[in-house]
């Protein structure tokens, strides 16, 4: 069996899609850079303390896992 590739490499139309992707990235307003590196911060940080809060006080204290899960 033989192939023969007739498109040059970046000419297909995943390579264009992505390219435009790119572009589009790049033309993005300065808040919308600013919240999504806001974002990578503040979403696994809230992750935390909701983990935190909701593990702390029924191993430290004796508390009911009952009550501080639903909290």
């Amino acid at each position: 069996v033989t192939l023969e590739v007739l498109s040059e490499p970046g000419a297909s139309a995943i390579d264009r899609i992505l390219k435009l992707i790119e572009e589009a990235e790049e033309r993005r307003a300065p808040i919308e850079r600013f919240i999504d590196r806001f974002s990578r911060i503040y979403t696994p940080a809230i992750m935390a303390v909701a983990l935190l809060v909701t593990l702390v006080p029924p191993l430290l204290f004796a508390a009911s896992w009952q009550e501080w899960i639903y909290k």
